[in-house]
């Protein structure tokens, strides 16, 4: 009962973690496209520069929705986990939640890793990539939590 706890504790934290990651991910990202959008217009044509920013938006809102997609899931996955040990179910269910919980991830943390690579190309921001670097060693100690417990 009380690992159970402790793992949906560890969950509650990661989710508020995740969230304010992502918000401080929206504010870099948008601070330093107006920036590039602004060197750009002085420089080469204020058309190229929009349509750049454009794309950047695009992308970004993109890559936030998936790391919240890839979040939400996990979170689930490891509430229903959470319920069958505290409801005590046969070990075999709990054994195949277990088993779908790090598919799911190891999917989740490879599209992450994907978006991030994607968000540091586009956005190429040293502060987002340090954020990132954090949500991934978070998302490793809750997987590793998990597991444990």
């Amino acid at each position: 009962m009380r690992s159970s706890v402790s793992s949906s504790l560890a969950l509650l934290l990661f989710g508020i973690i995740i969230i304010i990651i992502i918000i401080i991910i929206i504010i870099i990202s948008s601070s330093s496209k107006s920036s590039s959008s602004g060197r750009g217009r002085s420089s080469s044509g204020s058309h190229s520069a929009r349509s750049s920013s454009n794309i950047t938006t695009i992308i970004t809102v993109v890559v936030v929705v998936l790391v919240v997609v890839v979040v939400v899931v996990v979170v689930v996955v490891v509430i229903v986990h959470v319920v069958l040990v505290v409801v005590e179910v046969e070990v075999v269910v709990v054994a195949v939640v277990v088993a779908v919980e790090l598919v799911v991830v190891t999917v989740g943390l490879v599209v992450v890793v994907v978006a991030i690579v994607v968000l540091v190309l586009v956005v190429a921001e040293v502060a987002v990539v340090v954020v990132v670097v954090i949500v991934m060693v978070f998302v490793v100690v809750v997987v590793v939590v998990v597991v444990i417990v």
